[in-house]
């Protein structure tokens, strides 16, 4: 793998910088169409229709070799991805006025947003010299660097090799919603209803191909975990092939799944606006909304924990403890797959119906001073942060594994060309 990196403008160490690059960012791909169309079928209905696509391409900074995205070794390059984006958005307005006082609008809207980091440039790590029953552990199709750390010589990107890990996200949304507004006597009175369904599909690999650490500690005058500033180097440790054992540096590989989450949305409303007289106006509503929580569309993720659960490990005893007064008993408790024994479809445990209630008042008090004041109870959405394979943030991540290599500290068992023995 070392061989990867790239020489040295200046072979000689005189304490200054002896390789300086300035990226070169080929940036020159992007592309936005934009379309409008509005038509009146009669007087009292029109219609309205916006489509949107914009396409780019928008690269990193490559530091390796030539420093562009031409560069032949660019797949071992820390810095190497282009992120490629490709959203769509529809909208619809649908007006209809149905008489002298009342007026309805239909609405549509449809966003897609493809949002990917993807790897320029393919590479196969059965080039490397694993041993077949590590590369039997990796999928065939997923043809890149392995990322490497090594202590000291990760400045760039946290990394010394291997270009960021790919994604693939479509972050989307649909949504429906109707107006109705009509006047009469000294009251308007408006009513509609919203639905949505927010949701992103994506396929995180992580480190589908490994990631490995190295530090000094192997090459150090002890050989066991230390922050020795003196002996020891971890370009050495890479060398030899002795990932770390330190538990703060931890080596994996992961084996994922798609994770397709999308979440509900209902939401109606009343509202009625009241002229009491020329000066003084009133008015008062409510909303009310559900949401249904998390859902994925395979029920690939956990949705809760369950200690009364018996698995496997059940058989397994318990010795009582005298000391915090607690009897023998067996082990219990499990995760909660979704749809599996009972068990919801969903994550968390939204409230069933959040209800709004609002009331304002305007009064002009002459023609140069006016008076407002309101007060509502409004609730925001749960926001939720994006799926990471590193923190298994939804349950697990579509059933993602994160498999730790496992070294032996002072003297090492395990080696680079068979990391998962």
């Amino acid at each position: 793998m070392i061989a990867y990196l790239p020489l040295p403008d200046t072979n000689l160490d005189n304490g200054n910088a002896n390789y300086n690059r300035t990226s070169l960012i080929n940036n020159k791909f992007e592309q936005e169409y934009a379309g409008k169309v509005e038509h009146k079928f009669t007087d009292k209905v029109s219609l309205t229709g916006f489509y949107l696509y914009n396409r780019t391409d928008e690269p990193c900074q490559n530091y390796f070799g030539t420093a562009d995205q031409t560069e032949p070794n660019r797949f071992a390059d820390p810095l190497d991805y282009i992120l490629k984006r490709r959203p769509q958005v529809l909208a619809l307005n649908n007006t209809w006025v149905l008489s002298d006082s009342s007026v309805l609008a239909l609405r549509f809207g449809k966003t897609n947003f493809p949002d990917n980091n993807t790897i320029t440039a393919a590479f196969d790590p059965a080039t490397l010299g694993f041993s077949q029953s590590y590369l039997a552990l990796l999928n065939p199709d997923f043809k890149k660097f392995p990322q490497v750390r090594v202590t000291g010589y990760d400045a760039l990107a946290g990394r010394t090799l291997g270009a960021i890990n790919p994604t693939e996200i479509n972050w989307k949304s649909t949504s429906a919603n109707a107006a109705y507004s009509r006047f009469f006597g000294t009251h308007t009175v408006k009513l509609g209803g919203d639905f949505r369904k927010i949701g992103m599909d994506s396929f995180l690999p992580g480190d589908s191909n490994g990631y490995f650490w190295f530090d000094n500690e192997f090459t150090s005058a002890t050989g066991a975990n230390n922050s020795d500033a003196t002996s020891g180097n971890g370009i050495a440790s890479f060398l030899l092939g002795y990932p770390t054992a330190n538990s703060n540096n931890l080596s994996q590989f992961s084996i994922s799944t798609p994770l397709n989450i999308f979440t509900y949305y209902y939401g109606g409303y009343a509202q009625d606006d009241w002229r009491v007289n020329s000066k003084f106006t009133l008015n008062y509503g409510v909303r009310l909304e559900h949401e249904t929580g998390l859902a994925e569309q395979n029920n690939n993720f956990t949705v809760g924990f369950d200690p009364a659960a018996t698995s496997a490990l059940s058989s397994i005893t318990i010795p009582a403890d005298p000391v915090a007064g607690t009897a023998a008993r067996n082990v219990t408790g499990g995760l909660m797959y979704a749809g599996v024994n009972g068990a919801p479809t969903t994550q968390g445990n939204p409230p069933k119906v959040k209800a709004s209630p609002r009331i304002g008042a305007v009064y002009s008090m002459n023609s140069n001073t006016v008076l407002r004041g309101g007060y509502g109870i409004y609730w925001a959405p749960y926001n939720y942060p994006a799926p990471s394979t590193s923190l298994s943030n939804y349950g697990q991540v579509g059933f993602t594994q994160n498999t730790v290599l496992t070294q032996t500290p002072v003297t090492p068992t395990v080696t680079l060309d068979n990391p998962y023995p």
